[in-house]
């Protein structure tokens, strides 16, 4: 007999067909190796928020890189080191200055004494008049060596 013939013989017996079974959701695929999930809990109450990790996801506010961080410090030594040079001028002017001034009085006292000491003027004038005219100049040298120094530093920086 043919397929057909069995179908009509099928119909014509009253044989019912058996319903075919509902099909069943394929099962979940299985993960592969490593840390399996956790399964769901209903939540209770409020959700836990999460622990915030390093730099949020989208944020403009990187930080610096290393390079810039190098450059940053390079800059910051370089600033240091024309505060202690300009400290290190500054020691060495007022020393200068000092020790010029004192050798200044003394040539000025010597020359006062050779020249302008007569009987009527007492040691103490001589040293006075001769100690005015080295703060007089020394009062003068001051300004052109704090003028050097301001003239150096604006080299220093505008070369740096």
């Amino acid at each position: 007999m043919s397929a057909r013939g069995e179908e009509a013989a099928g119909e014509a017996s009253g044989s019912q067909e058996q319903p075919e079974p509902e099909p069943t959701p394929p099962e979940p695929k299985k993960r592969g190796p490593g840390r399996p999930r956790k399964p769901q809990q209903e939540p209770t109450g409020e959700p836990v928020p999460k622990r915030p990790r390093g730099r949020p996801k989208g944020s403009k506010n990187k930080g610096p890189s290393k390079a810039a961080q190098k450059v940053r410090t390079r800059q910051l030594s370089a600033h240091l080191n024309t505060i202690y040079l300009s400290i290190y001028l500054s020691i060495y002017l007022s020393i200068y200055l000092s020790i010029y001034c004192s050798i200044y009085c003394s040539i000025c006292r010597s020359i006062v004494l050779l020249f302008y000491h007569s009987g009527y003027h007492s040691i103490y004038r001589t040293f006075y008049i001769s100690f005015y005219m080295a703060i007089l100049l020394s009062v003068v040298l001051s300004f052109h060596l704090l003028f050097y120094h301001f003239i150096y530093h604006e080299i220093y920086h505008l070369t740096s």
